[in-house]
C-alpha cells in the first residue's frame, strides 16, 4: 500500500497531517472524519476513523486538486466520503469537489491497473459475472447482487493469497467493494 505520510512529506513538505481524537465536530452525533486547513497547510484526520487511509487520501485529493477551503458540512461518516450526494444540505459544487476527491483517493490507493492485475491473478478471470459458472466456482454460492459478490471478493483470502484485496491495498472492505464495482470487475 501507498505510504501516505511519506507521500505527504515528499510532495508537500510544507503540509502537516494531524491525527486528533477531538476533531472539530459539526454535530456531536456526526463527527468529521477529515478536513483540510488551506491557510495553515494542515490536514486533520479523526484518529478513530476506520476509513482513515481513505480519508487521508481524500483530503490529499482536495489539496492536489486545489479545491481551496471547503465549507464544513455535516458528515454522516463513510456515506459522505463514499457517497457525497448524501451530504446535507446538498450543494452541487461541494458534491462535485467531493466526487473529484473520491476519484483521486480511489486511484491513489487502488490504482485501476493494479486492481485489475490483482483481481486477474487471484481469481483467474478479467471480470466476474455473478451468474456465470466461474462465479459459482470462485464464490461457492450464487449471489443475486454484484455488490454482495464484490464484498466477498474484497475480503476473502483465497489459496495462494494470505491477504484479501482490501488488506493488500490497505483499504476498508467497503472501499475495496466500491472500487471493484466502479471498475466493473464484478457485474
Amino acid at each position: 500500500p501507498v505510504d501516505l505520510n511519506k507521500l505527504l512529506r515528499l510532495l508537500l513538505p510544507e503540509w502537516q497531517m494531524i491525527e486528533r481524537e477531538d476533531l472539530l465536530q459539526v454535530d456531536v452525533y456526526h463527527p468529521l472524519l477529515g478536513k483540510v486547513d488551506f491557510t495553515k497547510k494542515k490536514i486533520y484526520v479523526n484518529a478513530g476513523d476506520p476509513l482513515q487511509r481513505y480519508t487521508v487520501a481524500h483530503e490529499l485529493g482536495h489539496v492536489f486538486l486545489e479545491h481551496g477551503g471547503c465549507q464544513l458540512k455535516r458528515d454522516f461518516g463513510p456515506r459522505s466520503i463514499l457517497r457525497p450526494d448524501q451530504l446535507r444540505p446538498s450543494d452541487a459544487n461541494v458534491i462535485s469537489r467531493e466526487r473529484e476527491a473520491n476519484a483521486f483517493a480511489a486511484e491513489l490507493l487502488m490504482p485501476e491497473r493494479a486492481v485489475q492485475r490483482e483481481f486477474r491473478d487471484r481469481f483467474e478471470v478479467d471480470r466476474l459475472w455473478i451468474k456465470s459458472p466461474q462465479a459459482h466456482l470462485i464464490l461457492h454460492t450464487i449471489y443475486e447482487a454484484a455488490a454482495d459478490a464484490a464484498t466477498q471478493l474484497a475480503t476473502s483470502r483465497y489459496p495462494g493469497n494470505s491477504r484479501s484485496l482490501a488488506d493488500f491495498f490497505g483499504v476498508s472492505s467497503s472501499a475495496m467493494r466500491i472500487r471493484l464495482l466502479e471498475l466493473s470487475l464484478v457485474h
